[in-house]
């Protein structure tokens, strides 16, 4: 059932291009539908198959698609270089950006993490509590656990157990980690459909295993266990609240800038659309406080002056007002998003949300989706600024041909 804060589109939509499929693509979508699932209850005997199968490819240094309760992985077997390296060539991503591996079980961290035994009791502890689940814990890296590309040469892995059956199903048939990030090119929005996947990946990967729809939307929560004081690099599905009724001295401070980093996520221009974004923020009031009517008012009047430079606008609606509201606007963000780009607009607007619980994780997605450019009003100079920057993207297209 499409959200209330689904997008409001300003035009039509353009249909997205056809592309190459996956050489091997596994529709489960009866696990969509199917409430069991949604219950974490583990695949019947006829999803087993499918299963075995992507196992094989993994074990076999290969790269398959497969859900999480995040967003849709594209896994390789995090022992193997090679089939590391096969990632960061798929996604073009930059080899010191380390991957997350995943984990079919608590009990696999003592073969990972090589850490003093104060920092395994609180991140056996965090586990206890949140796995499975959209928590990834930075430790220090067992030398030999798994290959060193996986941690960009760092001597520190960022582990998670995923919260999804089909996904522990996979890890655990394939017998080794499996180092995943999301299944996109590096820097795209992130895929939460099988669809998302192919059409960013195509035929780049060996398999798909696609079972519709991710459930939280948006990627895990990173919290570095190895620095002085428990740190958040990455907000995600797990929210800084909950995590400090475990861990009170919890730190975070909200990073704009970006870069190298032990945490996957944290470049300045992530998850981002073709089409720019930009972002309408209040100037008069504090960040937990935002004011949706004044930011609408100035939508408005942006998309009205756009409009007169002869460019069209896609906004995207961000004003829940409650705490599911705004678990429902992250579940669907990146689906937001995704349709946004397809459309014909020249530029993308959308609004922060109230800063706490899951919408500090949306609040950074969307400064990384709009590579951090914020605008508060919509003054003459706004609006030129927003010309300026979709100008190199407009294709002008000759009448004759």
């Amino acid at each position: 059932m499409r959200s209330r804060y689904s997008l409001d589109l300003l035009h039509t939509i353009r249909p997205i291009h056809t592309i190459k499929p996956i050489r091997q693509t596994v529709i489960i979508a009866e696990l969509a539908n199917d409430p069991s699932i949604q219950q974490g209850i583990p695949p019947s005997m006829k999803y087993r198959a499918a299963i075995r199968q992507g196992a094989r490819i993994i074990r076999n240094g290969g790269l398959v698609g497969f859900p999480t309760e995040t967003v849709y992985g594209l896994g390789a077997d995090a022992t193997n270089a090679s089939a590391v390296d096969k990632i960061y060539r798929v996604k073009g991503r930059p080899r010191e950006d380390p991957l997350i591996v995943h984990l079919g079980s608590v009990d696999d961290l003592a073969g990972i993490a090589d850490d003093e035994s104060h920092i395994m009791d609180t991140a056996l502890e965090l586990a206890g509590i949140y796995w499975p689940g959209a928590l990834t814990m930075i430790l220090s890296r067992k030398e030999g656990a798994v290959a060193s590309e996986v941690s960009a040469g760092r001597n520190t892995v960022a582990v998670r157990m995923p919260d999804h059956p089909v996904a522990l199903a996979l890890i655990r048939a394939a017998g080794v980690p499996i180092a995943a990030p999301s299944a996109n090119r590096f820097g795209h929005i992130s895929p939460t459909t099988g669809e998302h996947v192919i059409s960013d990946l195509g035929n780049e990967i060996d398999m798909l295993i696609d079972t519709g729809h991710t459930r939280i939307g948006v990627e895990s929560t990173v919290v570095d266990l190895t620095a002085s004081t428990p740190t958040v690099l990455r907000p995600g599905g797990v929210t800084i609240e909950e995590l400090r009724r475990t861990c009170p001295s919890l730190a975070y401070t909200p990073k704009q800038a970006g870069g190298s980093s032990s945490s996957p996520g944290n470049y300045l221009r992530h998850y981002s659309p073709h089409t720019p974004l930009v972002i309408v923020d209040d100037l008069d009031v504090d960040a937990g406080n935002r004011s949706s009517t004044h930011v609408t008012e100035v939508m408005s009047e942006l998309v009205g002056s756009l409009s007169a430079r002869g460019l069209s606008s896609t906004v995207i609606a961000t004003f829940p007002e409650k705490a599911d509201d705004l678990r429902n606007l992250a579940s669907n963000l990146y689906s937001y998003l995704h349709t946004a780009d397809a459309g014909k607009g020249d530029i993308i607007l959308a609004g922060f949300v109230r800063d706490e619980g899951i919408g500090t994780a949306i609040n950074d997605r969307l400064f990384r989706a709009a590579a951090g450019r914020v605008v508060r009003d919509a003054s003459p100079t706004t609006v030129d600024f927003i010309v300026d920057l979709v100008s190199p993207y407009r294709i002008e297209l000759d009448p004759t041909d």
